[in-house]
C-alpha cells in the first residue's frame, strides 16, 4: 500500500521533545518488540499480523514579523522594531520519508492479549522509530495493563533529536455496579543529545493517578467522576526544571431534559518547583469549565460552553505573573457519519 501524508510525521514531538538518540537506541526497538513475543505465552491461533508502508510528506512552516521579537521596554526609542516590521521570518521544512510499520496482537481482550506495534520512518537525513506495547490480563471483575511507548528520532537535521520511554501500570475494578476504581503508576524519561536547550529535556518524571466512577444508569443519567494525581519531575540537567505536583478533578455529567446533556469539571492543581530562588515560582491553578449541548437536529448538535482559568504564583516576575481568563463558545457539533 503506498500511503501519502502532508504535514508533520508525530505533530507535537518536535516542539516538546529532547534531542537526539544514538543508532544503538534506535536499533533495539524491533529486538524489545520480538523479545516480548517470545516471553509473553499466547496461543499461536490468536496472532493477527498487520501493517503498512509507504512514503510521508514529513513538512512544516512557521512565519512571523521579526519585529515582534524585541521588547518596547529595552529597545524604545531606537527604532529597531520599524526598519524590521517589514521583514517577516519565515521557515520551510519539507522531507520525503519512508515508512514502515508492523502490527501484531495476540489474545483475547477478555481474558489475555497483547498488542504491538513498531513503525520506522527514515529519510536521507531524518529516522524515526515508535515501539508501542500494550499486554493485558483480564479475570472476573479485575483488569491489569501494561502500556508501554518508546521514540526515538534522529538524523542531521532533525528538529528535536533524541528518544523518550513512557512506561505506565494500570489496574481498574468494577466493585458495584455502576462504580469503577481505577488506579495507575508510571513513569517518564527523556534522553537528548546534542540540543542547546540540552537542560529541558534530559528529565524523568514519576505518576500515580487514583479515579473513581459512578453512573446512576438506569435509573438516573447522572455521572460522577473523581481524580487525584501526584507528579515528580526531576530534572537532571537543571535543577531549576524539578517539582512535584498535585491535583484533583472532579467532572458531572447527565441529561437535565431529553435530547440535551450537561458536563461540569471542576479542576485544581498545586506545582511546588525545588529550586525556588532561582527557578520557576511555584504556583497554584484552579478552573471550571460547563458545557451544555442541545438536542440533536438534522445531523447537528448546537452547544454553549464556558471556561474559567484562575493561576496564582508565590512571586511575580517579569515572565510569570498572576493571571485570570475566561472564555466561551457558541457553536454546531456536524455529527458525522449522519448524512445522506
Amino acid at each position: 500500500m503506498l500511503a501519502w501524508r502532508i504535514g508533520p510525521a508525530r505533530p507535537g514531538i518536535a516542539s516538546v521533545r529532547g534531542p537526539r538518540g544514538s543508532a544503538r537506541e534506535r536499533q533495539i526497538a524491533p529486538a524489545i518488540l520480538l523479545s516480548v513475543l517470545l516471553i509473553i505465552p499466547f496461543k499461536v491461533h490468536a496472532l493477527t499480523i498487520g501493517g503498512r508502508s509507504g512514503l510521508e510528506v514529513d513538512g512544516s512552516g512557521e512565519s512571523y514579523q521579526s519585529g515582534g521579537l524585541f521588547d518596547d521596554r529595552l529597545f524604545p526609542s531606537d527604532g529597531i522594531e520599524e526598519a524590521l516590521e517589514d521583514q517577516p521570518v519565515r521557515t520551510r521544512d519539507v522531507t520525503l520519508l519512508g515508512l514502515l510499520e508492523l502490527e501484531l496482537e495476540q489474545g483475547s481482550r477478555e481474558r489475555a492479549w497483547l498488542r504491538a506495534s513498531d513503525a520506522a520512518r527514515w529519510g536521507a537525513t531524518r529516522r524515526r522509530n515508535t515501539l508501542e506495547v500494550e499486554m493485558g490480563l483480564k479475570a472476573g471483575d479485575n483488569r491489569l495493563r501494561l502500556e508501554h511507548e518508546w521514540e526515538a528520532q534522529g538524523g542531521e537535521d532533525e528538529p528535536a533529536s533524541g528518544s523518550q520511554a513512557l512506561l505506565t501500570a494500570i489496574y481498574d475494578r468494577e466493585f458495584l455496579p455502576g462504580l469503577r476504581a481505577q488506579v495507575r503508576a508510571g513513569a517518564d524519561w527523556s534522553r537528548p543529545e546534542g540540543d542547546t536547550l540540552v537542560s529541558l529535556f534530559d528529565y524523568r518524571i514519576l505518576r500515580a493517578q487514583a479515579e473513581l466512577q459512578k453512573s446512576f444508569e438506569p435509573r438516573s443519567d447522572l455521572r460522577l467522576r473523581g481524580q487525584a494525581s501526584f507528579r515528580r519531575k526531576e530534572s537532571f540537567g537543571s535543577g531549576s526544571g524539578s517539582y512535584s505536583s498535585r491535583s484533583a478533578e472532579i467532572e458531572a455529567g447527565g441529561i437535565p431534559r431529553p435530547g440535551d446533556r450537561l458536563e461540569l469539571l471542576l479542576r485544581l492543581e498545586g506545582r511546588d518547583y525545588i529550586d525556588r530562588e532561582s527557578g520557576i515560582p511555584s504556583s497554584i491553578e484552579r478552573a471550571v469549565q460547563a458545557r451544555y449541548e442541545l438536542r440533536e437536529r438534522a445531523s447537528a448538535r448546537p452547544y454553549l460552553e464556558q471556561r474559567i482559568e484562575w493561576q496564582d504564583y508565590d512571586r511575580s516576575s517579569g515572565i510569570f505573573q498572576d493571571s485570570r481568563s475566561w472564555g466561551g463558545e457558541i457553536g454546531i457539533d456536524l455529527l458525522a457519519g449522519r448524512f445522506g
